[in-house]
């Protein structure tokens, strides 16, 4: 796994999207945040994240957990 700082800083983004969303949803009951970052990381994990951690050797489990928490930050830099 590729740790150079531009893709650090994209999965640090990932995560700052998170906790906005769950900020919202608690403070606000604003919760349009946290589905759409749900509908993006479950499209990206059925189309290709869940794939390509396979392929690179990680196992389904992590592949799933870390397309969902990253998104495309994390697979795709997976051949680097």
């Amino acid at each position: 796994m590729s740790k150079s700082p531009i893709i650090l800083i994209f999965r640090l983004g990932a995560l700052l999207c998170w906790a906005g969303a769950l900020y919202l949803i608690v403070v606000y009951d604003f919760w349009y945040l946290l589905l759409a970052l749900l509908l993006m990381h479950t499209g990206e994990l059925i189309w290709t994240g869940y794939k390509r951690g396979i392929k690179a050797g990680y196992s389904g489990v992590y592949s799933a957990l870390m397309t969902l928490i990253f998104g495309f930050t994390w697979w795709l830099y997976l051949g680097e």
